[in-house]
Parts: C-alpha cells; structure tokens; sequence
C-alpha cells in the first residue's frame, strides 16, 4: 500500500492513494567514482563509494479524475504540476515494515483503452534519504 502526506507540518496525516494496482521500487543505487592508476592490479578498474540515490518508485493506478489523491486540484497531478515534494509512505502487506520518503511526482502517463478501465503510470522520484523501518 502506499500513502500520500497532507502536507501539514509536525502532525502530518496519510491517506492511502486510491485505486494502486501495481507497486515496483524504489531503485537503490550506489554512485561509484573511478580511481583507477596505471599501477591498479591486473589491469581492473578500482572505484570508491560515493553517493546513495534511492531512486524511483513506480505505482500503476485505476484513474480516477476527481478521486482526491489523484485529481488535479488536490492529488498527485497537482504536486506534479506545483513541483511540490510530499511525503509517502510504503507499507509492506502482512503488517510488514514502513518504509517513507519525500518524493515528487514526476511522471504521469495516462493510458486510456478503448476496452478497458483508464490507468495512469506514476514515477516518484525520490529526494534526500528515506526511513526504511524493519
């Protein structure tokens, strides 16, 4: 499950975003700088650890234009459109850990079939270090 913050300083509050069917990430990844010399052993790069990036979260959702966490006067296209970060959260199923971050939305692709219910494809893109519980 995952749940959007209202935004509202010290006593923030979470509503679960509406109509999630699929959940993929976020994509930890670790920056690594080369330091390789000509006197590197057998000729194999050498790298060290730089930066953490937490990466995105991608959410597949049934569309709903005036559900509140989606629409455009309160939802997720609205903080893509004010370029706000909020914050979420990722609740594991089976009472598992809850993982939060900030985010923004930071991509929004509307797919509408002619046979099927209209989904949107949405990317968090995370910012600064998330709390990973568990």
């Amino acid at each position: 499950m995952l749940q959007l913050g209202d935004g509202v300083p010290v006593t923030e509050g979470f509503v679960n975003i509406a109509e999630v069917t699929d959940i993929s990430g976020p994509s930890f990844k670790l920056d690594t700088q080369d330091v390789t010399t000509y006197t590197s052993t057998g000729g194999f790069r050498e790298k060290l650890p730089t930066l953490l990036d937490a990466g995105d979260v991608k959410m597949t959702i049934s569309f709903l234009p005036t559900e509140a966490t989606h629409s455009q006067s309160t939802g997720l296209i609205k903080s893509m459109k004010d370029k706000v970060r909020r914050s979420f959260k990722l609740i594991f199923p089976n009472t598992g850990p809850t993982w939060a971050f900030a985010a923004y939305v930071a991509g929004f692709d509307l797919k509408t079939p002619v046979d099927n219910r209209i989904q949107a494809d949405i990317t968090l893109t995370i910012t600064g270090m998330p709390t990973l519980a568990g």
